[in-house]
């Protein structure tokens, strides 16, 4: 593909790829940078691309995939409570009592899962183990994994938010 069909082809797809963006993320800004970073890459590939009539549908599944990936980032940083305690507190005795505190009710709510979901949280999350590495030894494919994961954090939020007062 030449400079002159990327510009005719795929520069006219920006305001149905933000849409889509937009739905996925919720956020005006992040829908903006993730289409930013789909043309980007898409010009990077610029010369593996033809002028066929797939362009439409790859920009639009780089798209997805893209924004889809952005939340799934977002949505697992609610367990970096480190980095929270500290840009919230400086080193006193409050900062102390909170990461605690913090750390206490996290542990309490993990405790509260199910067996299996538990596992999975405390080799993944706190272990960091590989989901290869944690099928093998849960004795189950990837794809269970997964959604076991997907339900035991959004359990664990819950909780947290719920039964232990917590602010995410």
């Amino acid at each position: 593909m030449k400079k002159n069909d990327f510009i005719e082809k795929v520069l006219p797809l920006k305001n149905k790829l933000f849409r889509i963006a937009l739905r996925i993320l919720n956020d005006f800004d992040e829908a903006e940078d993730a289409i930013q970073e789909v043309y980007i890459r898409l010009w990077n590939n610029l010369e593996k691309l033809t002028s066929s009539s797939h362009l439409e549908a790859m920009a639009v599944t780089m798209t997805r995939n893209y924004c889809i990936d952005l939340k799934r980032k977002k949505k697992f940083t609610f367990f970096d409570l480190n980095e929270q305690i500290e840009q919230h507190f400086a080193s006193t005795p409050e900062k102390e009592f909170f990461n605690n505190e913090i750390y206490n009710l996290l542990h309490k709510a993990i405790d509260d899962l199910p067996e299996n979901q538990k596992l999975a949280i405390q080799l993944k999350d706190i272990e960091g183990l590989s989901l290869d590495e944690i099928a093998n030894i849960m004795q189950i494919t990837n794809g269970n994994l997964r959604v076991l994961l997907s339900r035991a954090r959004n359990k664990l939020k819950t909780l947290l938010k719920t039964k232990y007062k917590v602010e995410l």
